[in-house]
């Protein structure tokens, strides 16, 4: 048997969609094939995730912004790490973890395979500043030093062709993967919908993102807003931390959201809290495919996204899914208004039988909206729509988790890899 491929992960700080990324990636490859170990300036959460996987790691301080003297720093150390395990391959993670990787790299005499995964687009957010000129000679520099290049979406890897226009065929989009069997770990919405402090009798509409302001959780919380004041009994979760916490938390206090509003900090179980959603919301400014959006819709939850980035290709054709302009309040509440007064209906039948359960005895999802006691949308002033609509069906989850099983990830990445090493 031929000995495993050595290989090395470097990864800079992140509990997001890197480190589900690298778990993922790292979980799937092999152990018979690839001698893999993970180094980065990993948090206690992503070591225990490796942990868990069998996956060995190595704390390396690669800092999470381009400061020059810390990635000289993580690049000497990363080196050594290289250079003991006699690497076949190193596969950074992220711009910042690329540019410690060439700089260790560097007058190497028989350097390993460099394999650069493009998480996120090389420019900043919408409406901030536009990468300046270091930067764009840094993403330069870097992009000519790498075997191969991944990008998570087409329209990653469009943006890194502007910097690389003669580099084109070295990058490959390989979307990211999901595993459907953590979006089975169910539980009853109303046991989860209690123990995480909500109302098990209101509706519940939640974001899961990293608190940042290229997630744009604060349009969301606008538009929270608006809706509470026409719509009763609409309680909020937010799912995920970050730099963003203490403002949107101050935020949703100046805008009375503090009695429906729950922010849960980094969660492991946020397939049972997507389970407990009615309606799950991505008002990002900025995403470069939407991996939460992607496990939302798989899970069978009402997704509303905003209209940016990778979403469109990975959810366009996706009949569950609502597409909203980006940082839009308005249009948000708009969307999420309709989702919470429509019932949703696959036949004629159905639309019969759904009208009859609205105007019983029995309790809906509008009636929730209103009234623990009694519907009546004549007087409250609102309307309820009973509109034949395509409600996620098992041809359409079936569709995306064929397309973006990580399973695919994994064996793409692996026949990425191989073909490098063939080459050489």
């Amino acid at each position: 048997m031929p000995e495993p491929v050595r290989l090395i992960h470097v990864v800079r700080p992140s509990d997001g969609g890197i480190r589900t990324h690298v778990v993922g990636l790292a979980s799937g490859l092999p152990p018979a094939r690839f001698g893999q170990i993970v180094a980065g300036a990993l948090s206690r959460e992503f070591r225990v995730d490796l942990a868990r996987a069998l996956v060995p790691w190595a704390l390396v301080p690669v800092p999470g912004e381009p400061a020059p003297r810390a990635l000289l720093q993580a690049a000497r150390q990363l080196r050594r790490l290289i250079e003991d395990r006699r690497a076949q391959i190193v596969h950074a993670h992220g711009y910042v973890a690329g540019l410690a990787t060439a700089w260790a790299l560097r007058g190497m005499g028989s350097p390993p395979a460099f394999v650069l995964t493009a998480h996120v687009f090389p420019d900043p957010p919408r409406g901030a500043q536009r990468a300046g000129p270091a930067a764009r000679f840094a993403y330069r520099w870097l992009f000519a030093r790498i075997d191969r290049g991944i990008a998570v979406s087409n329209s990653i890897r469009e943006a890194v062709l502007a910097y690389t226009a003669d580099g084109a065929e070295r990058w490959s989009v390989i979307h990211n993967g999901i595993d459907a069997r953590q979006l089975r770990r169910r539980i009853d919405p109303g046991t989860k919908r209690r123990e995480i402090g909500l109302d098990p009798s209101a509706a519940i509409v939640g974001v899961v993102a990293r608190l940042s302001r290229e997630k744009g959780v604060d349009v969301f919380l606008r538009a929270a807003a608006q809706v509470s004041e026409e719509i009763p009994n609409v309680d909020l979760v937010i799912v995920g931390d970050g730099p963003q916490r203490e403002t949107l938390e101050a935020l949703a206090h100046d805008l009375h959201l503090t009695g429906q509003i729950v922010f849960l900090g980094r969660r492991r179980d946020v397939p049972e809290i997507l389970a407990a959603l009615d309606i799950l919301v991505v008002p990002s400014r900025e995403e470069s495919f939407g991996l939460a959006a992607l496990e939302g819709v798989v899970a069978g939850v009402k997704t509303i996204v905003a209209d940016v980035g990778g979403l469109r290709e990975v959810l366009g054709d996706a009949p569950s899914v609502v597409f909203v302009p980006p940082d839009d309040p308005e249009a948000l509440a708009g969307a999420i208004r309709q989702e919470l007064t429509t019932v949703e209906l696959d036949s004629d039948q159905e639309y019969i039988e759904a009208a009859e359960f609205v105007g019983g005895d029995l309790v809906s999802l509008a009636d929730m909206l209103v009234s623990e006691n009694e519907f009546n949308l004549d007087e409250t002033g609102l309307q309820a729509t009973l509109q034949p609509h395509a409600v996620q069906t098992r041809t359409e989850r079936d569709r995306l988790l064929d397309r973006f099983d990580i399973r695919r990830m994994v064996n793409s990445t692996i026949e990425l890899y191989e073909e490098l090493l063939r080459d050489r």
